[in-house]
């Protein structure tokens, strides 16, 4: 990814402790938490509308990548009716700085 990329769809697949799909039907909602530097953002989500794949999606916005040359680290965590709230693992992505971000007009 990019620094100001925007519309780029991130799919993560949740497990469980033993290497199975994580059926998130009971689910009722999904974050996701977005660290850069130190700085933490916490984004809305979306739930698969089959919660037995397990599959939460975020779509990059405006805000989110705005600092390039950077290893961002990403988190899940979903919320269930019966109260329970997990974390997923952490990704770690890094963001570069595009090509354009140095460009001259000559």
């Amino acid at each position: 990814m990019f620094q100001l990329d925007v519309g780029v769809e991130l799919d993560f697949i949740c497990y469980d402790q033993d290497g199975e799909i994580l059926d998130l039907t009971n689910a009722t909602s999904a974050h996701l938490f977005i660290k850069r530097g130190n700085e933490i953002l916490k984004r809305t989500a979306t739930l698969d509308d089959d919660r037995t794949t397990g599959i939460i999606t975020y779509v990059i916005t405006d805000g989110d990548l705005t600092v390039g040359d950077l290893n961002y680290q990403l988190q899940v965590a979903v919320d269930f009716a019966n109260g329970a709230h997990i974390s997923s693992s952490i990704v770690e992505a890094h963001v570069a700085e595009p090509l354009e971000a140095d460009y001259v007009e000559v």
